[in-house]
């Protein structure tokens, strides 16, 4: 058994361990959609951006709404990809959250009782 300091001890270290491992986890979670909302905003401007040139150069109304068509499919087709990566990230992030809360309480299990004569 363990004496009341070294079970302090052990659960401080435990306790540090797991705390650092949190913070990693929302590290790179805060990384993502930081990324990720960078990356929708740049599909945004781009997007603007290619309809101010398409609106330069309108000929006549049918010809404007076929680009305006074709525009809107493609910044569709980025957005549904840009959708499904982030799911995915968000379902890694979510994983490594669970194998963290997980591993942290397989980690406190193994603190040993205290003696009761320390």
């Amino acid at each position: 058994m363990q004496t009341y300091q070294e079970a302090m001890l052990q659960m401080n270290e435990l306790m540090t361990t797991s705390f650092k491992q949190l913070s990693e986890i929302n590290m790179q979670t805060y990384d993502m959609v930081v990324k990720a909302q960078t990356e929708l905003a740049n599909v945004c401007v781009r997007n603007s951006l290619k309809q101010l040139e398409v609106a330069k150069e309108i000929q006549n109304p049918s010809s404007y709404m076929e680009q305006q068509k074709e525009l809107t499919q493609a910044t569709l087709e980025e957005l549904q990809k840009f959708s499904t990566t982030t799911v995915k990230q968000v379902t890694k992030n979510r994983d490594d959250m669970i194998d963290w809360v997980e591993s942290s309480i397989k980690a406190a299990a193994t603190v040993n009782p205290i003696s009761k004569a320390a």
